[in-house]
């Protein structure tokens, strides 16, 4: 079949298959999967990342700081993310309902029902038959490995990119058939929305060039040279902007450096492919050291072997997915080990398109293994997934739940245990958190906090004050905003007698915690202690300002000071 044919074959397909045929098609796949997500409306967050993105984000809390995303890092004024359109997400969000996270669970599952219609679009628009589509759609929106995705809030930021990915590669495609320049527009358009929500997107131009290839699309150079422009344009401009945000973290330890992280992790794709193909050991803190590379081995295996068995291969489609899936997961690689070193499942969502790529090429879907028990395997499977599904969303329902899994999943991660120690504390089970602390620090001693409750939890009640005033003074360097190891300190200098030392640190914990009435309060007394009544005088006039309690026994004593 000529070249021209194929084409036009193509576009036929397109044709027949109308809008509303399609959307029947897919609606009940919708439903379904909505069903098997909808037990976690109910879920609160997990602190991880979720709380500092959600809540601590007070600057977007007015749609006319809409274009402040533009101009920040993802966790901080510098930061080594730059996802402007994610917290844009959750900026509107917050506007619409500030008490409750049910909204941002929904619009989590309304994005993965979006990009499961968008699957199911991209096959068709790549050729294939729609029970094909259907069938391909089907195990992405149902497939357990992209439950953190949909379970986990931030999760949103690889649906989010999927979506506008799958945006791009469809108005892509119907550029390059067409010469249309709406479709030129909208695929420029679906690409600055991709770039500006994960850093991933910068890879669509090199998965684009492959897509080329691999479909029998028109290769005009005026087209092709338009399109390249267009991404350059958008490049730059996105280069520009991070540019002013980041915060250098990811060459800081050199060049070279970074290319031993990316060697040694390179291992780590037979995790992810794995996970694709026997999606077992699922979990929302997974630790390289506590997985088996064997299931990836096999899946590998089993990969080759339907390859090798398949007739009349389409090489260039099957490299392709390949390519896809590589090139999508890559980026995870070249994240400072000190920022995340995790293999989190939710980095297989735009990637795991790939390998169903591949697979729409193999017996399973081209019609050399078809007969009438094909259907019933697919549905045991996709019920089978529903089931594992189901099973493991309750480890996202609270902060509790989630960081006990946590530990349990990777036990020597001194992160884990520390979250966990922290949860319990705010769940007033500070017995429980004692021994996790312990454990934290003991695994890594540069981690945040675990000296401070060692310190107040362990040492202190043992009447051991220099080791906890040692601990409290570490964790100051470690950590020189925490304002609870200052104060802290101030309350062991009080019961010494030593108020030069109390000024010292209620004066820092004043500066960074400066309406705090209690600090506030507690720094007045220590100045009275001292008889420096000029500093009382002042601090009692800005507490006046600041609408804070002056008690009576405090002003008459700042009287009676000569």
């Amino acid at each position: 079949m000529s070249k021209d044919k194929k084409i036009n074959k193509q576009k036929e397909l397109i044709r027949t298959a109308s809008a509303s045929s399609l959307s029947w098609m897919i609606l009940p796949l919708l439903v379904v999967t909505f069903m098997v997500y909808a037990k976690s409306l109910g879920f609160f967050i997990t602190q991880l990342d979720d709380y500092i993105l959600i809540f601590e984000k007070e600057q977007f809390n007015k749609i006319t700081n809409i274009f402040k995303a533009f101009t920040v890092g993802t966790f901080g004024e510098k930061d080594i993310y730059y996802r402007p359109f994610l917290q844009i997400s959750f900026m509107i969000e917050q506007l619409v309902s500030k008490d409750s996270v049910a909204i941002y669970h929904f619009n989590n599952i309304l994005l993965h029902l979006i990009a499961v219609y968008l699957v199911f679009r991209l096959f068709i628009v790549m050729g294939k038959a729609t029970n094909t589509a259907w069938a391909l759609a089907s195990l992405f929106a149902l497939h357990p490995a992209l439950t953190m995705a949909v379970a986990w809030i931030p999760g949103r930021n690889d649906s989010l990119l999927t979506v506008f990915t799958l945006c791009f590669f469809i108005q892509l495609i119907r550029y390059l058939q067409s010469d249309n320049p709406k479709h030129l527009i909208l695929q420029g358009l679906f690409f600055f929305l991709a770039l500006f929500t994960k850093e991933t997107a910068f890879f669509i131009p090199f998965v684009s060039a492959g897509i080329i290839l691999a479909l029998p699309l028109p290769r005009k150079p005026k087209p092709l040279l338009q399109l390249a422009t267009v991404w350059v344009l958008i490049i730059g401009v996105w280069a520009l902007l991070k540019t002013n945000v980041s915060d250098n973290s990811l060459f800081k330890d050199g060049i070279m450096a970074q290319v031993y992280l990316i060697a040694e992790r390179m291992p780590r794709i037979l995790l992810y492919l794995g996970k694709v193909f026997i999606p077992v050991e699922l979990s929302n803190y997974p630790s390289a050291d506590n997985m088996t590379i064997w299931w990836g081995v096999i899946s590998l295996a089993l990969l080759a072997a339907l390859i090798i068995f398949t007739k009349n291969k389409n090489w260039l489609k099957i490299l392709f997915g390949m390519f896809w899936f590589i090139v999508f997961i890559i980026p995870f690689f070249f994240v400072p080990k000190g920022i995340n070193d995790q293999v989190f499942e939710h980095r297989l969502y735009l990637p795991l398109i790939g390998m169903l790529i591949v697979m729409s090429e193999s017996a399973l879907f081209n019609g050399q293994w078809r007969n009438e028990y094909n259907r019933y395997a697919l549905f045991a499977l996709l019920l089978f997934y529903s089931y594992q599904i189901y099973s493991y969303l309750p480890r996202f329902d609270n902060p509790i739940v989630f960081w006990e899994n946590a530990v349990k999943d990777s036990p020597n991660s001194s992160y884990a245990n520390n979250q966990l120690a922290a949860r319990y504390v705010n769940d007033k089970r500070k017995a429980e958190a004692l021994p996790l602390f312990i454990k934290a620090h003991n695994l890594n001693d540069a981690e945040p906090y675990c000296r401070f409750f060692i310190a107040r939890d362990y040492y202190l009640p043992k009447d051991s004050v220099d080791k906890a005033i040692q601990l409290l003074k570490e964790e100051i360097i470690l950590n020189p905003k925490y304002v609870e190891a200052y104060f802290e300190l101030s309350g062991i200098y009080f019961k010494q007698n030593n108020f030069n030392e109390v000024v010292v640190y209620l004066e820092k914990c004043k500066e960074l915690r400066p309406n705090d009435p209690l600090i506030n309060n507690n720094l007045l007394l220590t100045y009275i202690k001292l008889r420096q009544k000029q500093k009382a005088e002042q601090l009692v006039q800005f507490m006046n300002q600041q609408g804070i309690n002056v008690p009576q026994a405090a002003l008459y004593d700042i009287r009676a000071l000569e």
